[in-house]
């Protein structure tokens, strides 16, 4: 949802500027909140700028929930089988 909501609803200008598309701006922390309906650039806030630049475009975020899951259904799986 994170990774979806931050390619349609952020814009970055050649400058390397990172903005929402419309306002009142929107978050993606700590759950994911569309910006409003406004066609007008907003200024995203530090922890979404952080979010956006390093979690969600180098796919690191992608990869954490993968590995979560991985790992929730190994422990699940080894809780089972105790059983």
């Amino acid at each position: 949802m994170t990774y979806i909501m931050a390619m349609r609803h952020i814009y970055e200008d050649a400058n390397g500027g990172i903005w929402w598309r419309t306002t009142p701006s929107g978050s993606l922390f700590p759950w994911p909140r569309e910006p409003g309906m406004l066609q007008a650039l907003s200024r995203v806030d530090e922890l979404d700028l952080f979010i956006h630049r390093y979690l969600v475009r180098s796919w690191i975020l992608i990869g954490l929930s993968i590995m979560t899951w991985v790992g929730a259904g190994l422990y699940l799986h080894k809780v089972v089988k105790a059983r």
